[in-house]
């Protein structure tokens, strides 16, 4: 399946990003996102950089000031993969959240680099059964798939697999 109307915009680096579709929030729709009441979000997906790094910096400190909870994305990857762990009624949960590079996303974040947490299966089953040992539970976000695909394929299902194996 081919999408050939896309424009493209040239990076600094060299590097083309694609225009549309773009995602941008406003603060008053992550206003709406704290006064519904949810204390976490993930930033792991494909859009998480369309307002490129100064649209993070700002999204992250509006989350920060709301007390909104984040992962998935960070300055590098050590943050980017980085769980974040909270107790709810008395139990810990851990949330860990990856972007599977075939969505589209075009900034993975690597030990120097800022980006969203890029998907690695063995690392994030790791990292899984690790977190077993502190926490009650792991709850795992993983945005993963070719844009516009509505089934998984069959390494999605072989992944989740994996994942659900882990714990």
């Amino acid at each position: 399946m081919l999408f050939a109307n896309f424009e493209y915009t040239l990076l600094g680096d060299g590097r083309c990003v694609p225009t549309e579709p773009r995602v941008v929030g406003t603060s008053e729709l992550t206003n709406s996102v704290a006064a519904a009441g949810f204390n976490i979000v993930t930033l792991a997906n494909n859009y998480a950089f369309d307002c490129m790094k100064i649209g993070f910096h700002k999204t992250r400190r509006l989350l920060d000031q709301l007390g909104i909870r984040y992962f998935g994305a960070g300055m590098n990857l050590e943050e980017a993969a980085a769980p974040a762990v909270m107790e709810i009624n008395g139990l810990r949960i851990a949330f860990l959240a990856a972007v599977d590079e075939r969505t589209g996303t075009y900034q993975f974040a690597a030990p120097d680099q800022w980006g969203v947490a890029p998907l690695n299966i063995d690392r994030l089953t790791r990292r899984i059964q690790d977190l077993h040992t502190q926490v009650h539970h792991v709850i795992v976000s993983v945005h993963w798939g070719e844009e516009r695909f509505l089934i998984p394929s069959p390494l999605q299902i072989e992944q989740a697999h994996a994942l659900v194996n882990a714990g």
